[in-house]
């Protein structure tokens, strides 16, 4: 590994299968806003995410909201094809933080840990 890359790089690759890590939280229709639970937290606006779709081999990078809570982010997906695609995402990962523990889905609002919000209408 180069020296210019940092030792605690993460590389986390998540299929839209595994439901303990992706839930949808928006159905927009086309669009959707995604709510991808990482492996670890990551340093902020350190995260770079892309997604395969098998389909097209095609290779896109996904655009995330620059907010994140702990080890989940979230961003807004067109085109989302749950069993033809996987989601890769690199980031830098920040030891001084620990992972969600409970997420909570309400009709205009997801709740993290019963303490931060994220309002999705």
């Amino acid at each position: 590994m180069p020296a210019s890359v940092p030792k605690s790089v993460v590389y986390d690759i998540i299929p839209p299968s595994f439901t303990n890590r992706v839930m949808i939280l928006k159905d927009y229709g086309e669009t959707k806003l995604v709510l991808f639970k990482l492996e670890y937290p990551p340093v902020p606006a350190s995260v770079d995410a892309m997604y395969l779709k098998y389909s097209c081999n095609s290779l896109t990078k996904l655009l995330l909201v620059r907010t994140n809570y702990l080890n989940a982010v979230w961003g807004y997906f067109n085109d989302w094809a749950d069993n033809d695609m996987k989601c890769e995402f690199r980031y830098e990962w920040d030891t001084s933080k620990t992972n969600v523990q409970a997420i909570s889905v309400t009709t205009n609002s997801v709740i993290f840990d019963g303490y931060f919000t994220l309002s999705t209408q």
